[in-house]
């Protein structure tokens, strides 16, 4: 049995178990399995520029979508975007929202504006926390 090696678009098309051209799969802890089917969404479109978005996921499973343009910061709920935004922020014509999930709340920041937290609802200012380009968990 020839191992799956991987994709390899600039092999020698002839060398064993490499893919040179792929759809609709993902790497995978044992090799690799399909990914997802696509689903065409019917989301209105947000009121500004969109300057970051993710889909965080909670420890039950459930999956939040957020997106921040440079002033608000949006979730998806039932296919528009209601504002979950603690005032409105300031940001910068070049910032961008970088997110992160711990646990079930969600962080956010751009760098120019207090960090930002949301476990269900609106977010709120995280007291003390420095201000960050860049989240991570």
């Amino acid at each position: 049995m020839t191992p799956i090696v991987g994709f390899a678009p600039d092999a020698d098309l002839t060398t064993p178990g490499i893919f040179t051209d792929c759809t609709n799969i993902v790497p995978y802890e044992a090799g690799f399995k399909g990914a997802p089917t696509p689903v065409a969404a019917a989301v209105s479109a947000l009121a500004a520029e969109c300057r970051g978005a993710v889909v965080a996921t909670q420890l039950d499973g459930t999956r939040r979508v957020f997106a921040g343009t440079q002033t608000k910061l949006y979730e998806l709920v039932s296919g528009s975007w209601t504002d979950r935004s603690a005032g409105s922020y300031t940001g910068s014509t070049e910032s961008r929202w970088s997110f992160c999930q711990f646990g079930n709340t969600t962080v956010a920041s751009n760098l120019t504006d207090a960090m930002q937290s949301s476990a269900s609802g609106a977010f709120a200012a995280i007291a003390g926390a420095p201000k960050a380009k860049i989240v991570v968990s």
